[in-house]
């Protein structure tokens, strides 16, 4: 159904792997703590009876869409426009011109071209995203000191270890991005998964004296966008859906760093550098994956600790992020207003701007101010 399924795109761009979170920040404190063991071990039975990300938020947004609705109403309790009109849905023949389309931008000279399809070119066949590796060296040869390429380029060395990981390669890379502390996070996945404690450290503290810290995933989106504007398949808010769908099954390598802090609790030095790194990712980090992932690692010190204060507030706040808004609130938002490029482009440049929760926060906002302005009349653009 189409409509379950953008419900269930964005909600999981937004919650992507929760498991791993909870797998990953649950165990010791089985161990550790007295009296929260059942409540954990119903957490992760919840988790585990899940085929997505674990979350209510996931569960309640990928029940079935009701049926298109032949008036507009607003529902009284949200003041969200319903028009009943259902996306375009991504058939077969749409997901091969989209890759026909991409695939045939690797011959490309243009800048932009290039860069999609050194992102997103293959999409389909290549087995998994180390396979992308040679494309994205490739493409800083030609346009060199890419972010976002550089940027992918680094959390690949962190999980199939190659020949041109070197330090050199890291400082080149941080060079491109120097005040985002989302580039010196990468490095860092680097040096802990070559068992460098001495790397760590400084990429560590890099990401403190950094100006910013982000991720980038709105720029992503928007490049894979941009690029099938000019496709047969160039149908904004169906390419957008799509790219969505792309980002939130793309594999990020987070276990070097949480292996490394998880093993290392116990040691004055990387509990005070993992206390400092999970502190930045929550509090700084534009993605939920990366502020959740962000409270594991604190998580794991404060168990080491037997802190059951701040385990408590980190739940607390691990709780906070999962709840960010109703995921009714955000269903009928996206809707509303997909095929509104403006608005949705805007959203994409909020989320690294703003952070997911406030730039989708604002895009709920919006979508009230269109419901009780325009009104009906909007349904019909």
């Amino acid at each position: 159904m189409p409509k379950a399924k953008l419900i269930f795109v964005v909600s999981s761009i937004i919650i992507i792997v929760l498991l791993l979170v909870y797998k990953l920040s649950t165990h010791a404190l089985n161990q550790t703590r007295p009296g929260k063991a059942e409540i954990i071990e119903q957490e992760q039975s919840s988790d585990d009876a899940s085929d997505g990300p674990a979350n209510e938020l996931t569960k309640n947004s990928a029940k079935p869409a009701p049926e298109a609705h032949t008036q507009v109403e607003i529902e009284a309790s949200q003041d969200i426009l319903v028009c009943g009109i259902e996306p375009q849905q991504q058939d077969e023949a749409y997901h091969v011109m989209v890759a026909d389309y991409l695939n045939a931008l690797d011959n490309a000279v243009m800048y932009e071209q290039k860069l999609a399809y050194t992102l997103f070119g293959d999409y389909q066949t290549l087995a998994n995203e180390a396979d992308r590796f040679p494309l994205l060296i490739n493409f800083d040869k030609s346009f060199p000191q890419t972010p976002l390429v550089l940027m992918d380029a680094l959390n690949i060395c962190a999980t199939s270890l190659r020949p041109e990981c070197t330090d050199e390669f890291v400082e080149y890379a941080i060079s491109a991005d120097y005040q985002n502390g989302a580039m010196w996070f990468n490095a860092a996945l680097l040096h802990a998964s070559k068992g460098n404690d001495d790397g760590v450290f400084e990429m560590i503290a890099g990401i403190e004296k950094a100006n910013v810290f982000n991720e980038r995933r709105g720029e992503r989106i928007t490049v894979f966008v941009d690029a099938l504007s000019a496709s047969p398949a160039s149908h904004f808010a169906r390419n957008l859906m799509h790219g969505l769908g792309i980002e939130a099954a793309r594999t990020l390598g987070f276990a070097p760093i949480t292996n490394w802090c998880k093993e290392g609790a116990n040691e004055v030095q990387k509990a005070s550098a993992c206390l400092s790194l999970g502190r930045n990712m929550e509090s700084r980090g534009k993605e939920a994956i990366f502020k959740l992932i962000g409270i594991a690692i604190q998580r794991f010190v404060y168990e080491a600790e037997q802190n059951f204060e701040a385990i408590e507030q980190l739940e607390q706040r691990s709780t906070s992020i999962r709840n960010m808004y109703e995921p009714d609130d955000s269903a009928k938002t996206f809707d509303l207003l997909m095929n509104d490029e403006k608005r949705m482009r805007q959203w994409l440049v909020n989320i690294d701007s703003m952070g997911e929760s406030a730039a989708t926060q604002a895009l709920i906002d919006e979508a009230r101010k269109v419901s009780r302005y325009i009104g009906q009349a909007y349904c019909g653009k």
